[in-house]
């Protein structure tokens, strides 16, 4: 490519007044698409807060769920009594097959 090719292909530096027009026009678009997401938050913030009142339906489903979780419990309690039950004899031959891990610390 020769220089007056490189010439030609440059445009011609743009006067003051064009460049502040585009920075105007710029910001004037930054604005605006600006206020437009503040404005759209603001709304949803508006309904987020506004929430749904509960219905009863599922009030039933909590009062069941907290039942359910009632019955997990006392069951769990009841098969850990039995677990307290458990006769020395029966852990004994438990004992037997686990062999003992016992470290001793010289001094």
């Amino acid at each position: 490519m020769s220089i007056d090719e490189e010439k030609k292909s440059t445009p011609p530096p743009e006067s003051p007044k064009e460049e502040k027009d585009k920075n105007n026009a710029l910001f004037a678009g930054v604005i605006f698409f600006m206020i437009l997401i503040v404005v759209l938050w603001i709304m949803n913030l508006g309904m987020v807060f506004k929430g749904v009142p509960a219905r009863q339906s599922s009030q039933v489903n909590i009062n069941k769920l907290s039942q359910d979780f009632q019955n997990a419990f006392n069951e769990a309690g009841t098969k850990i009594n039995e677990l307290k039950k458990i006769d020395e004899s029966e852990l004994q031959k438990y004992q037997a097959q686990i062999p003992a891990t016992t470290s001793s610390i010289k001094n």
